[in-house]
């Protein structure tokens, strides 16, 4: 029995490996292209931070490929074991199939304390890592926070403004005294992509703002690379007078109706 078990269990787990292993390139290769594809395109990424994201991101795949790859590999081992009339020549010889799945039952048990050890144990600590290389908090009053990206949007290179003197809103910042008033240098903020949310869109993508939407929204559209807009109503070209445009069409790239 002990040589029908060492049989079993080396089909599955070398069909497991291979497997797992597919899965595991599949998603975290798909991981890299989907959050850095803008970076390996218009920039020159070292191979070392590459390397490194991967390295964050795998157990988090594997959580999902084991499983994935463990049941592959049941469905495929019993499946040729049928098909050659292997399982037929074992019943026959009088091995129930539960004898038949025993190593199947303590590989499945491995695989279950495998994948609990990373989602308690190695996937948190991964996270804390990239989490830890990646964000950063700075304390910014909402008011300073619409003026640099305004100055962002308007290609100039900050604002100077007295809030926050004197508090842990000026830690690390220049400090500029003007006419015996003493401002901080807020830089200008720019963004990658931004998400509006207009009332009235026309075909083009000339945006009106309803009530308080109107605050922030022009000023998010014009400090960022790609401008995303969903719309309540998108109206044909001409329907939105020309003095009541608040975000010009040029600067919105893709236009979305709201349901």
């Amino acid at each position: 029995m002990k040589l029908l078990d060492r049989y079993i269990a080396k089909q599955i787990l070398v069909t497991a490996f291979f497997a797992v292993g597919v899965l595991s390139l599949v998603l975290v290769f798909g991981n890299v292209f989907k959050q850095l594809l803008d970076l390996l395109v218009n920039h020159d990424v070292p191979i070392e931070y590459i390397l490194s994201f991967m390295a964050y991101i795998l157990p988090f795949s594997l959580t999902f490929t084991i499983p994935w790859g463990f049941l592959t590999a049941v469905l495929l081992v019993f499946g040729r074991l049928s098909a050659e009339n292997e399982l037929i020549a074992l019943r026959s010889m009088g091995i129930s199939i539960g004898r038949i799945c025993f190593s199947l039952g303590i590989i499945s048990v491995v695989c279950v304390a495998i994948c609990l050890w990373i989602n308690v144990d190695v996937a948190p600590k991964a996270q804390q890592q990239m989490l830890a290389n990646q964000i950063a908090v700075d304390l910014i009053p909402q008011g300073t926070f619409v003026e640099r990206i305004r100055a962002g949007g308007c290609g100039l290179g900050g604002v100077l403004t007295p809030t926050g003197v004197g508090t842990l809103v000026a830690e690390g910042k220049r400090q500029i005294e003007v006419n015996g008033t003493t401002f901080l240098l807020e830089t200008a903020l720019r963004a990658q992509f931004a998400l509006v949310h207009a009332f009235l869109a026309d075909y083009l993508g000339n945006l009106t703002y309803a009530l308080t939407a109107r605050n922030f929204n022009p000023i998010m559209a014009m400090a960022a690379d790609t401008v995303i807009v969903t719309a309540e109503h998108i109206v044909p070209v001409g329907v939105i007078a020309p003095d009541h445009v608040v975000t010009p069409a040029p600067l919105v790239d893709y236009l979305i109706t709201n349901g």
